[in-house]
């Protein structure tokens, strides 16, 4: 299943919001917020960091934040 990213440029940092399956993801576990960065990281050469926002109300997705850091 793919995830649709959007890209933009915010504080000088090439972000991308993924709106992935929530059941691609779990984030109360070390190893699902892995999983995902790993899963992320064929899309991005340099992975700075993934921070799980909220998710919105139906619980259907839910929204990284994923920054390369090659940009800043």
């Amino acid at each position: 299943m793919a995830a649709a990213a959007h890209y933009s440029i915010e504080n000088n940092v090439q972000v991308a919001r993924v709106d992935v399956q929530r059941a691609m993801l779990n984030f109360n576990t070390e190893a699902s917020l892995y999983k995902c960065k790993q899963h992320l990281m064929t899309g991005f050469s340099n992975l700075l960091f993934i921070i799980p926002l909220i998710e919105n109300t139906k619980g259907h997705t839910s929204t990284l934040m994923v920054a390369d850091q090659t940009l800043v």
